[in-house]
């Protein structure tokens, strides 16, 4: 559509609603007068929804709250002493070139717990 036809059908759409407006009788003018003062002051007021104005703040430090006293006790319930290795002479095997074909020695780990197993019975 080009710009004239544009304003012709804006021209007639605009007659045509007007024509209709005329037209109406008093009583269903008095009902639209209404519903648009009624619209009109319902706009102007707060939602029912809406929340005062100082639960926002409230919220966000109850949720910080929340957040430190979690944290807090996840840090003081973990084991800082949880090591592998307690001794300074295990430190040494550990990083120690010595005996790697031991790491790959699946038997002697095998060996090894049978052993630890027989001492705990005993």
């Amino acid at each position: 559509m080009n710009t004239d036809q544009e304003q012709g059908f804006i021209k007639s759409a605009r007659s045509a609603l007007d024509a209709s407006a005329n037209a109406l009788d008093a009583h269903t003018l008095s009902r639209l007068h209404s519903a648009r003062s009624r619209a009109v002051e319902a706009a102007g007021q707060q939602p029912s929804w809406r929340t005062p104005g100082w639960l926002l703040p409230a919220g966000a430090l109850a949720s910080t709250a929340l957040v430190l006293v979690v944290s807090s006790v996840l840090w003081m319930s973990n084991p800082l002493n949880n090591h592998a290795v307690s001794t300074p002479e295990e430190g040494e095997i550990v990083v120690s070139d010595e005996n790697l074909e031991i790491a790959t020695d699946y038997d002697f780990y095998h060996w090894l717990d049978e052993q630890t197993a027989m001492q705990a019975e005993t």
